[in-house]
């Protein structure tokens, strides 16, 4: 089974009027294939959505479904992941990127492996 490590491009971070935070995060594999999702966390209401995908060979292509979900029970662990290591700091919604790049690098977020 190949380990997933994912990680947030932390020039893509950035905090909407809306208060939603949003980001790309990248998934690599073990055998260096990438790919990545551009995403939103809405912490007042813990939800989340993906708003496109990047496939290396095609590019950006946009999500299929853009509904906000709930980041409980979600299937994307590692989005769930990222709000309790930093997106959503404290539980509460982030209101500065400074604050998010912080919770980041005190996490092990950055380390995280899905297998």
């Amino acid at each position: 089974m190949s380990a997933l490590k994912f990680g947030i491009d932390p020039k893509t971070l950035s905090i909407g009027k809306d208060g939603v935070l949003r980001y790309v995060m990248v998934a690599t594999s073990s055998s260096g294939a990438m790919n990545a999702m551009y995403e939103g966390i809405r912490c007042s209401t813990g939800e989340y959505k993906t708003y496109a995908r990047y496939f290396p060979g095609s590019g950006w292509s946009k999500a299929s479904s853009v509904e906000w979900q709930a980041l409980r029970g979600t299937r994307s662990t590692s989005t769930w992941y990222f709000s309790k290591q930093g997106g959503c700091p404290d539980g509460g919604t982030a209101v500065r990127v400074d604050e998010v790049l912080h919770e980041l690098k005190r996490s092990t977020y950055i380390k995280f492996d899905h297998n």
